[in-house]
């Protein structure tokens, strides 16, 4: 049954509002009366399957929610959920003024050639000469099928480590340097369930590593 507010419906709608500990608790009935009453909600929080609960029971009511895993006492994560709620409002605001057409963002970039403009942060972190700064965000497309089976594939201009951590689309995976050379991350990935036709990627880098620069040569979703 839909969640019933005393509010007046439609009060938050066009607003973007992100809650944390959106899995439980407050969070968790916050997220069901702003849906109810129009926001266009984002849950945070450091468990997926309790995000994934709430999602569903949201859905079932009729609305959508968007959840991302965060800890909001690691910065690199809160800066990674914040801007790809930010991508999904740009991307639901170009599709309203565009009647759904929208050029498509390439599953590629190599270093060199011109990062998309869209969204905004896209290439965050990253930089003309290609180093990689303790956070570095890039905006993929994604490849639509019926399989959920994705692999996200990157080259360096060296080794810094056996594997690296990346952030996907809310979710934390492991790249591991493989023989010829390449970090090779497998993901589990439902393209029908997501809002934008892209994922932002997060490739985490650690100054302790050593030497202590690393340049991403190139990156592909596929």
């Amino acid at each position: 049954m839909p969640y019933q507010s005393v509010f007046r419906p439609d009060l938050f709608k066009g607003q973007t509002i992100i809650i944390t500990g959106g899995g439980s608790g407050i969070g968790r009935c916050t997220a069901h009366e702003l849906v109810a009453l129009g926001a266009n909600v984002a849950i945070l929080g450091r468990t997926a399957e309790k995000l994934a609960e709430v999602k569903a029971e949201i859905e079932e009511d009729g609305g959508q929610v968007l959840t991302h895993v965060c800890d909001i006492r690691d910065e690199a994560m809160v800066i990674a959920a914040i801007d790809a709620v930010q991508m999904a409002e740009i991307d639901a605001n170009e599709r309203g003024r565009t009647s759904g057409e929208q050029p498509p963002l390439p599953s590629r970039l190599v270093c060199g050639q011109p990062v998309p403009p869209w969204p905004r942060a896209n290439g965050k972190g990253w930089g003309g000469k290609c180093d990689v700064d303790t956070i570095t965000n890039v905006y993929l497309g994604v490849p639509r099928r019926t399989d959920t089976s994705y692999r996200l594939r990157f080259k360096t201009d060296h080794p810094v480590a056996d594997s690296l951590r990346v952030y996907v689309n809310g979710k934390y995976y492991t790249a591991r340097l493989e023989s010829d050379g390449e970090y090779v991350a497998k993901l589990n990935l439902d393209s029908s369930k997501l809002y934008s036709p892209a994922v932002m990627v997060t490739v985490e880098w650690t100054r302790s590593f050593s030497p202590p620069a690393m340049r991403l040569l190139e990156i592909e979703f596929a």
